[in-house]
């Protein structure tokens, strides 16, 4: 067997971090395993929970290294907020994010949308990857202890990664 180059972070990020020494943590959205496939953008997240400890406070989701729970941002009934942010890079990258929450009756009804516009940019040409997300939100309060909130979330994500590993020379091995 010839020598190579593995990445093993490249193909799963959120494992790459451990916890305690132990184990990389359980990611959680909401008290919900979320999906390892989508990765981890914070334009709809409102706060992050870091339980350390086995099992954590997560009765039969946690890990012996801990949890992180995304807490995503939901409507609020009682404020309006608008957020637009921009970024760029020096590899052609560029990121636009939006956030807008309205409130349709003061304390009963809001709607907010979020979203964000990712291109990432590399050294190696021709690779660039393109990410577009979206996220809408409604939140009803008919009684003061009482909330009704759902959401509906999109993403997509397309283009060309550069290579991970570098060129390799396998008829050096055979000779």
């Amino acid at each position: 067997r010839g020598e190579g180059v593995w990445d093993n972070v490249a193909g799963n990020p959120t494992g790459a971090n451990r916890m305690r020494g132990l184990s990389s943590a359980n990611i959680v959205s909401n008290g919900f395993t979320s999906s390892s496939t989508i990765p981890i953008d914070t334009y709809n997240i409102d706060a992050v929970e870091i339980s350390r400890g086995s099992n954590s406070s997560l009765a039969g989701l946690g890990d012996a290294g801990g949890a992180v729970n995304l807490v995503t941002s939901r409507g609020n009934v009682n404020r309006e907020t608008t957020s637009l942010q921009t970024r760029f890079d020096s590899y052609g990258g560029y990121r636009t994010s939006l956030d807008l929450n309205r409130v349709l009756l003061k304390g009963v009804l809001s709607v907010r949308a979020s979203g964000a516009f990712q291109h990432d940019g590399f050294v190696r040409k021709p690779s660039g990857v393109n990410s577009v997300r979206y996220n809408g939100m409604v939140k009803y309060q008919p009684f003061e202890k009482t909330s009704i909130a759902a959401s509906y979330s999109v993403y997509r994500m397309n283009g060309n990664r550069p290579n991970s590993s570098p060129p390799r020379d396998n008829i050096s091995f055979w000779i």
